[in-house]
């Protein structure tokens, strides 16, 4: 038993220095080939996940006033190929994957269903329709519009869609991307400035 304990000490006083949590030093070649290993993930972690699910694009017309809204997922149009392109028309927003989800499925509980036509809603309506929504994803594109004598039951249904549509919409946050001049701000307009003496 004495020789065994023995022969274990000296098993682990030879070989216990290589064993310590140090790493060994190493060429400055391997540590290059680490460093770069080590970028390459960090810029592999940097990328912005990729979307999942399937691609949303909602449309608002509301034909008297013309006023258009958009709201899209980032399966669609992520945030930053939407908000990092100057556009004419910044009225497009894009809300995330769970929201859009949760729109389209509480839409086909509360109306959706009963009042769908497909394909596109007509672009000028004014006479026969007071707005319409527009949803196009994996089953193509359909809408729904609410008739100028719309009443009671049809009413109801398609009012609670348009309130959820625009609620959604005002609670997602939209950006713009602008040229600017130099020394100028972009959305400073002199009729709001402060007046001198004041």
């Amino acid at each position: 038993m004495k020789f065994a304990l023995l022969g274990l000490s000296c098993v682990l006083l030879v070989f216990g220095p290589a064993c310590t949590s140090n790493p060994p030093a190493s060429s400055g070649s391997s540590n290059a080939a680490a460093g770069s290993m080590g970028s390459a993930d960090a810029e592999e972690a940097a990328k912005p996940a990729k979307p999942k699910g399937p691609a949303y694009l909602l449309r608002y017309i509301e034909y008297r006033s013309g006023t258009r809204l958009e709201l899209v997922n980032p399966s669609h149009t992520t945030a930053v190929e939407q908000y990092s392109t100057v556009r004419q028309d910044p009225s497009r927003k894009v809300t995330s994957e769970e929201w859009m989800d949760e729109l389209v499925l509480f839409m086909a509980e509360h109306g959706w269903t009963e009042e769908v036509k497909a394909g596109q809603a007509p672009t000028m309506a004014k006479d026969s329709f007071s707005w319409a929504l527009e949803l196009t994803g994996p089953q193509g594109t359909s809408f729904v519009a609410q008739p100028v004598g719309a009443r009671d039951a049809q009413l109801k249904r398609l009012l609670t869609l348009k309130a959820a549509f625009l609620d959604t919409y005002n609670a997602t946050p939209g950006f713009q991307t602008v040229k600017t001049e130099p020394g100028k701000l972009p959305f400073k307009q002199p009729q709001y400035g402060r007046k001198p003496g004041q």
